[in-house]
C-alpha cells in the first residue's frame, strides 16, 4: 500500500513538473492565476511595485509539489496559467526575492524567507521590497477550467532615515575620514509562509549617502513587517564607538502617530538633527506636509 502511494505521488508530481515551470507555451493550462496588488488604494499598481514573482505549489496537506519563478512576461502580463490534476493545493507567491533565499520551502508549515545575507552570516543591509499572496485551489473535474486571482500583500516596512548636523571623523592613525554607522537591531529576519515575521532576531547596517558639504547622512532601506517594536532600536555610532544618538522605535511610533504601520506601503522616517542641545528626534518636514521623497 505505501508502495502505490509513493508510486502515486511520483507520477503527481512529474505531471505538476511537466506544466507548473517558467516556459508555459506548450502547456494548455486548466488554472489562470491573475496577479494583483492595489497597496492601499483601488487601483491597480502591481506593475509599478512588483517586477520578479516565485510561485510555490503546495498539495492539501502543505507538501511542496513544484516551486519555480513565473516567467518575465507572465509577470508583465499580471497572469500565469498553471496545469493542475483534480485536488487540492495552496499556492504561495513571493515578489521581489532579487536577494532573498527561501528555507524549510519543502512543508507550507516550515517555509520562511529572509535576505540572503542572514543565511550566510553576512552584516545585512536591509529587505528586498518584499510581497506576498496567498490562495487556495481546487480542481474537480479533467474538463474544469478555473481562474483565481492571487491578491498580494506588504511583507516588509519601508524606513528613511536623515542624520542633519554630522560629519566624518577623521582617525588619528590613517588619517581616513570615517562617517557615522546606522545601526537598527532588535529585527526579526524572516517572514513566514503567512506572512509574519519571525526567525531569529538580527541587526541591520543600512547603506548611507553621506554630503560633506550639507553635513548629512541618507539611508532608505527595508525591514521585515513585524508587529512588536518594542525592542527594534536605531543608533547612530561614530567611528570610535559612541552612540551619538539612540532611537527606541516603539516609543518613536507612540510620539508620532501620523506615522501609520497598517497600511500596504507603511513608511517609518526619522529625522535626527544635531542642534545645541544634542540629537533632536522628529520626522521629517517633509512627511508632517506629505510631501513624501522617491524611496
Amino acid at each position: 500500500m505505501k508502495y502505490t502511494k509513493y508510486i502515486l505521488s511520483l507520477m503527481l508530481l512529474a505531471s505538476l513538473n511537466g506544466c507548473i515551470k517558467e516556459d508555459m507555451s506548450d502547456c494548455p493550462g486548466n488554472c489562470l492565476l491573475s496577479f494583483s496588488y492595489v497597496g492601499d488604494g483601488t487601483t491597480q499598481i502591481f506593475q509599478d511595485k512588483i517586477h520578479k514573482v516565485d510561485m510555490y505549489v503546495f498539495d492539501s496537506n502543505g507538501m511542496l509539489l513544484s516551486s519555480h519563478p513565473v516567467s518575465e512576461a507572465d509577470v508583465k502580463r499580471k497572469a500565469t496559467e498553471l496545469n493542475l490534476p483534480i485536488g487540492d493545493y495552496q499556492i504561495v507567491t513571493v515578489g521581489n526575492t532579487y536577494h532573498t533565499e527561501v528555507t524549510g520551502k519543502d512543508k507550507l508549515a516550515t517555509a520562511q524567507f529572509c535576505d540572503e545575507g542572514c543565511l550566510k552570516g553576512a552584516r545585512v543591509t536591509g529587505n528586498d521590497s518584499l510581497y506576498y499572496a496567498f490562495k487556495k485551489v481546487s480542481i474537480l473535474g479533467d474538463a474544469e477550467d478555473i481562474q483565481e486571482t492571487m491578491n498580494f500583500a506588504s511583507s516588509h516596512y519601508k524606513v528613511y532615515v536623515e542624520v542633519i548636523g554630522t560629519g566624518p571623523t577623521e582617525m588619528p592613525d590613517s588619517h581616513a575620514s570615517v562617517w557615522p554607522t546606522l545601526v537598527m537591531s532588535g529585527l526579526p529576519s524572516m517572514t513566514d509562509f503567512s506572512n509574519k515575521a519571525c526567525g531569529d532576531i538580527v541587526t541591520y547596517y543600512p547603506e548611507t549617502e553621506n554630503n560633506a558639504e550639507k553635513h548629512t547622512m541618507l539611508a532608505r532601506f527595508n525591514i521585515m513587517r513585524h508587529t512588536n517594536s518594542e525592542n527594534v532600536v536605531l543608533d547612530l555610532i561614530d567611528a570610535d564607538g559612541e552612540n551619538l544618538a539612540s532611537v527606541n522605535l516603539a516609543q518613536f511610533l507612540a510620539n508620532n502617530p501620523s506615522i501609520d504601520l497598517t497600511k500596504q506601503e507603511a513608511l517609518i522616517p526619522i529625522r535626527i538633527e544635531f542642534k545645541s542641545v544634542g540629537a533632536v528626534i522628529t520626522v521629517p518636514e517633509w512627511y508632517i506636509v506629505d510631501v513624501k521623497p522617491e524611496l
